[in-house]
């Protein structure tokens, strides 16, 4: 099929991609409406509902993976809330029909699509226990004694090392988000030096095949297995006991272990 039938099978007519006999096109004619009527109405919808608009586009998708030879493309407009066209003249509706919010945090609608529980909060601490006063024990009677002799060895001096000192940059990586294929990751770089950090390009190595699939915060460059990331126009200093923080989307396959080894401008940080 040509790639003009295959765009007009998605666009003019998104059920006519396979036969109307298939219960996946049923399923998909049904959605198309509900979903449609709920992206108008996104912002006056419960999580529950968001959960189920999740599953009516996973539905959609499973449709399209289905008939994956008969289409040209499947594109996915933006992915946070304010990359949505709906909130844009001459369109006067504020909504937020997008999986993520405009913080990027992960909405009730993304967990459906993926097919996990949205994570719960933490659980509150427990109260402190009760202290009970012990009573204190009656003395016993004196008695006299000999006093025992006194130790001429001196006590053994303590041979632990202190511990090494900080390097002039410390880097925080942390697994923000897991799922099955995809995580999201978050680097925080601390210029524990004395000076201020003038230009920063952090860069380390994944051992499990991870791949960076999208960024924010900072530009990146990808070479194999290794990861050079840069600062942007608007983080490009970072003051003495400062930070800056930035974030990315990643794909992995069988492990997604943490990298070890950092460095900031070739200088070997220490990874916290």
């Amino acid at each position: 099929m040509p790639d003009s039938a295959k765009r007009a099978a998605l666009v003019g007519n998104p059920a006519g991609i396979g036969t109307s006999a298939d219960p996946a096109i049923a399923l998909m004619r049904a959605a198309l409406p509900r979903l449609q009527q709920a992206y108008q109405q996104y912002s006056q919808l419960t999580s529950q509902e968001q959960v189920r608009t999740g599953k009516l586009a996973r539905a959609l998708f499973d449709v399209y993976r289905k008939y994956r030879a008969n289409l040209a493309s499947v594109t996915l407009w933006g992915l946070a809330d304010d990359d949505t066209w709906l909130d844009t003249f001459p369109v006067a509706r504020k909504d937020a029909p997008l999986l993520f919010d405009v913080a990027l945090q992960a909405k009730p609608a993304y967990w459906s699509v993926i097919g996990m529980a949205s994570p719960s909060p933490s659980a509150s601490a427990s109260a402190s226990p009760t202290r009970t006063a012990t009573p204190s024990p009656t003395p016993s009677p004196t008695t006299s004694s000999t006093p025992p002799p006194t130790s001429s060895t001196p006590p053994p001096t303590s041979t632990t090392a202190p511990p090494p000192p900080l390097g002039p940059c410390q880097i925080t990586y942390t697994i923000v988000n897991q799922w099955p294929g995809g995580f999201q990751g978050e680097v925080r770089i601390t210029n524990t030096s004395t000076s201020t950090v003038n230009g920063w390009t952090v860069r380390w190595g994944f051992s499990n095949g991870q791949q960076i699939t999208q960024i924010w915060n900072a530009s990146q460059v990808t070479s194999g297995a290794f990861v050079a990331a840069t600062n942007l126009s608007y983080n490009a200093a970072i003051a003495a006991s400062a930070s800056v923080t930035f974030g990315f989307l990643g794909s992995w396959t069988t492990t997604n272990a943490k990298p070890t080894a950092f460095s900031l401008n070739s200088t070997t940080c220490t990874a916290a």
